[in-house]
Parts: structure tokens; C-alpha cells; sequence
């Protein structure tokens, strides 16, 4: 594991480890900690900047790469712009509602979800429990048929969209414990979970180098014999 890689996780378990020492020490400072623009979720747009920064940087630097491999940055853009809302409340742009529910970013499609499940006599733990085990179900087929190998050997001739896909999957889960938990220890969980969700994607940056054909970064000139 590289030195970057390194001081990035450890940064992370430190500033995750904070926080909830921090919650769990300081009850007065909950509400700021788990705040729509508070102090975690600012953490996490800064992440999620510096993932599309870095992955920009990186893919013009190392050009030419896998069309795909721009996805990577774009995730890391749309996970800013998710998390600020995108940028509607610092400019106090007037936000649409549904139901009196303010959308603000794509993560409002599962409360959209949510309210028509429960509209139709579902409880919110039910719904999660099945869909659970119809996740469990499809990979143990998957596995039980060969196919989870074959999604491996995409994932990776393709390690962009890997890293896009862990990060989307942690982001979905932490958008679950939201809506499931409707509590302040649940918005913390979720709040931590797009942190990570954000270092992913800028670990994944971090790698892009790594995909490029064997030689010089654009910009570096060869020695001279």
C-alpha cells in the first residue's frame, strides 16, 4: 500500500473516530455534527471535491486512458454537488418540494420511495429485511452459477467503474440507515458512511496512474543520455 494510501485511511479513521467520540461525549454538539450543511457532511463534500480534482488532474496528466476511467472524477463532482445541494442553499436559490419535502439532490429519490412504500401499508424495516435477503438471494445465485467470477473479471478490466461502484453501494447504504432509522445515531451513521464513500472515490483517484500504458506522464521530459 502507498504512503498516500496510507495517510489517507488513517486520516479517516481518525476524523471517523473523532466524530463519534465527539457525539457520543458532546450530546450539545449532535445537532451541528449531523446538520444538513454541518460540520460532517462539509467534510465529505471536501473529500468528494478533492476526489474530482485529483481525478481530473490525474486522467489529463496520464492521458490517453479508458474513456471509463473519467467517471471516476465525474462521481467525485457529483458527490460535491450532492452534498451542498448544488450549491442551491449558499445562493438561496428556491428549492422544489413534493409533499413539502425539499429536493435537493438525487439522494431525495429514496424518500420519494419511501413515502410511497409506507403510503401502501409497508413498514420501513419490513421493506428493508426483503430487500436484504433479495440481495443475498441474487448473490448467491450469482455465485452458485459462475457469474459473480465473471462480474470480478469486468470489474477488473475496468477498475474505474469498480471504484465508482463501491462508493455508489456505500453511499445507497448510508441513504438505507436515513430513511430506516429516522434517528441522530442513524444521520451520524449515514453522515460517516458518505465520508467513506467519498474516500473511496479519492483512493481510486490516487490509482489512476496505475492504468496508464507503461511511459512518460505528459509534461516530463526524458533525461538526456
Amino acid at each position: 500500500m502507498s504512503f498516500s494510501r496510507r495517510a489517507i485511511l488513517l486520516a479517516t479513521i481518525v476524523i471517523l473516530g473523532g466524530i463519534t467520540i465527539l457525539f457520543i461525549a458532546a450530546p450539545d454538539a449532535r445537532q451541528r455534527l449531523t446538520a444538513e450543511d454541518g460540520i460532517v457532511e462539509w467534510i465529505s463534500a471536501a473529500v468528494f471535491l478533492g476526489a474530482g480534482i485529483v481525478g481530473v488532474a490525474a486522467v489529463r496528466r496520464w492521458r490517453p486512458l479508458p474513456a471509463w476511467t473519467w467517471l471516476l472524477p465525474a462521481a467525485g463532482f457529483i458527490g460535491f454537488g450532492e452534498e451542498i445541494a448544488y450549491g442551491a442553499r449558499l445562493v438561496h436559490f428556491p428549492l422544489p418540494r413534493i409533499d413539502g419535502e425539499e429536493i435537493d439532490g438525487l439522494h431525495d429519490v429514496f424518500d420519494l420511495a419511501e413515502r410511497t412504500i409506507t403510503a401502501l401499508g409497508f413498514e420501513r424495516l419490513q421493506v428493508a429485511a426483503a430487500g436484504a435477503v433479495v440481495v443475498v438471494a441474487v448473490l448467491l445465485v450469482a455465485h452458485r452459477t459462475g457469474r459473480l467470477q465473471h462480474l470480478r473479471s469486468f470489474f477488473e478490466a475496468r477498475p474505474a467503474l469498480g471504484w465508482v461502484t463501491a462508493a455508489v453501494t456505500c453511499s445507497v447504504i448510508a441513504a438505507v440507515f436515513d430513511l430506516v432509522g429516522r434517528s441522530t445515531p442513524a444521520r451520524l451513521v449515514e453522515e460517516q458512511l458518505e465520508i467513506v464513500s467519498a474516500v473511496i472515490l479519492l483512493i481510486g483517484a490516487l490509482q489512476i496512474p496505475a492504468w496508464a500504458p507503461a511511459r512518460e506522464p505528459i509534461g516530463v521530459e526524458r533525461a538526456a543520455p
